[in-house]
Formats: structure tokens, sequence, C-alpha cells
């Protein structure tokens, strides 16, 4: 009986030394990130996708401090959440709100990279 006490409080304290230690980032630090790899999208981001951000898959580096992202060959960032499908790497924009951030077409309203709308049924497609 005095084991399984020893084991579940061993646990419960675990499991509380997680939530303390972890570092959930604001939402003013998240946009702060999702600002920095957009001002550098030319060379860490793939496409965007609605709510995504893909990055390119070299320029995400694991270190023991957490995954960085090479903005641009001299500058990282600790990454966001980074997630990923079968389109690739991706960081998820939280909220609505945020989709303003991302540049888009103004025919479709699709987002666009490099000025380029992507989407092929638009009258805008590849300008």
């Amino acid at each position: 009986m005095v084991k399984k006490a020893f084991l579940f409080v061993l646990v419960v304290c675990s499991v509380l030394a997680n939530f303390c230690y972890a570092n959930p980032l604001s939402e003013d630090s998240l946009k702060e990130k999702i600002n920095h790899i957009l001002e550098s999208k030319h060379h860490c981001v793939n496409k965007f996708d609605d709510t995504k951000i893909y990055i390119h898959a070299e320029n995400l580096i694991p270190t023991e401090e957490g995954l960085l992202i090479d903005l641009n060959g001299y500058e990282t960032v600790i990454a966001p959440p980074v997630y990923s499908d079968s389109a690739g790497c991706f960081i998820k924009i939280p909220s609505s709100q945020w989709i303003e951030i991302i540049p888009r077409c103004s025919s479709c309203g699709k987002a666009v990279l490099n000025g380029t709308c992507n989407n092929p049924n638009c009258d805008r497609y590849g300008r």
C-alpha cells in the first residue's frame, strides 16, 4: 500500500513539475516569432495554406535548446510548435484574427507566397 501511495505521489509531482516548467508561448510572443518568420519568408517559408505557414525542412534545426528555424542563413529563432502533414512541416496560426498577417491574393483571397497566387482557379494564378 505504501508503494502504491509513493508511486501515486511521484506521478502527481512529476505531472505538476511539467506544468510548472512548461513554457507556453503567450499570444504576443507567438505573433512576434511568426512576424520574424514572415519577414524572412523568401528564405524559410515554403508556402502558406490558410492557417498554416509551411517551413522549408532544411531550415528546421534540432538543438538541445529546442527546434530552431534558420531565418536567413545567419539568424535563427526558437520555433513555435511545429506540426507536419503530407505537405510538410508547418506552424499553425492560432486564430482567425491573425489571418491578416499572411499576404492574400486580391482576387481570390487565398494566401500568396512571394507575391504569386498559387490558386489554379484564380484569374491571377501565377501573377
